[in-house]
């Protein structure tokens, strides 16, 4: 299984967030077709444990926030199920034993493209929006991107310009404009409150997603800086940890099917 999910990032998720030349550089392919590819470990240390940069756990890694649809097609075309539930009919959340309802049921072909069934949970852009339902998330009622942005600041992680100007000195990465980070901030009055601090030091978090916005195909995928950070991590993680997908041999793919249903409790 583990090694099925880490094909699964490396092969399918990576390329797909990335684009295909950066997640090649970083797991160069070898010169035959079952040569495991060399490793690019240009932002990492080349000693000592794998570790997780703050500055992708903390904000990089949560491009995801924006990806998120209001709600989801789980089984049946005709009922959509939204990614918060009223608490009356969600539960308290902590009796894993519970049985799932037949709407919460789902059909992983809804998801992911594996058979020729419509695929109805496309992910949205990565850009600077979210969907509605995280204006206010469980269990405190506050808007996902303050809770970010309150993480970054407790994280005292480093400004989107002051990683920028790092990684500029291997990768050639483009600094966004004073127009590109206004732009969300819309009307006159934001950008009158918040415009000074957004460009002084632009949250990394606000930065990655500002940066797939223009610089990523129109929100396709991430710019070059979010695309870095992935560099950063895999490069190390894949060249130390011995169950790693390249390390094995021959460089096989998974078989090519998800079962129809996983009914599972929530956890």
């Amino acid at each position: 299984m583990r090694w099925h999910y880490q094909w699964i990032v490396v092969n399918d998720f990576l390329p797909k967030v990335v684009g295909n030349e950066t997640a090649r550089s970083v797991l160069r392919p070898g010169a035959r077709q079952h040569d495991r590819p060399t490793i690019d470990l240009q932002f990492y240390p080349s000693g000592g444990m794998p570790f997780m940069p703050v500055e992708f756990s903390g904000a990089a890694y949560r491009f995801g926030h924006s990806m998120l649809r209001a709600n989801y097609v789980f089984d049946d075309l005709e009922q959509t199920v939204p990614i918060f539930r009223p608490e009356s009919q969600s539960g308290s959340g902590r009796r894993r034993s519970r049985q799932l309802s037949r709407d919460l049921e789902i059909n992983w072909n809804r998801f992911f493209d594996v058979e020729p069934t419509p695929l109805v949970n496309d992910s949205m852009r990565i850009d600077r929006s979210l969907a509605a339902p995280l204006r206010y998330v469980p269990p405190t009622g506050r808007p996902l991107a303050w809770l970010n942005l309150r993480r970054g600041v407790k994280l005292k992680l480093p400004s989107g310009f002051a990683v920028a100007e790092q990684m500029k000195k291997k990768l050639a990465i483009e600094q966004l404009t004073e127009d590109q980070l206004l732009e969300p901030l819309g009307g006159a009055n934001a950008r009158k409150v918040l415009g000074d601090a957004v460009l002084q030091a632009p949250p990394l978090w606000y930065y990655v997603l500002c940066e797939a916005r223009h610089l990523g195909n129109g929100g396709q995928q991430l710019g070059p800086l979010g695309a870095a950070t992935w560099h950063a991590l895999l490069g190390s993680h894949g060249r130390r940890i011995p169950c790693a997908v390249h390390r094995r041999r021959p460089a096989r793919a998974p078989a090519r099917h998800l079962p129809r249903r996983l009914a599972t409790s929530p956890g």
